[in-house]
């Protein structure tokens, strides 16, 4: 496996709020997302090649526990 960018997303550290972005999944699909982080984890899954920084996270619009790849996020904000 690839070994992790010494530079990490700059939301990396977050403090535990919920956090807002507009997300494009593998298929291209775009949607806004919200979520509550769980962990943040540099790897390769079956759904987000080759190896990068991943978020697990509960998905509030799915209701279940979802990896988002960082790169595909944008306007990530925290929820208010």
């Amino acid at each position: 496996m690839n070994r992790p960018p010494n530079t990490a997303p700059t939301f990396l550290n977050h403090d535990g709020r919920d956090m807002q972005f507009v997300y494009t999944n593998h298929r291209g699909e775009v949607s806004e997302r919200t979520v509550t982080p769980h962990k943040i984890y540099f790897a390769e899954t079956k759904w987000h090649s080759p190896a990068q920084w991943i978020m697990h996270a509960h998905d509030h619009q799915k209701e279940q526990v979802r990896d988002f790849a960082m790169a595909q996020m944008r306007d990530v904000r925290y929820v208010v």
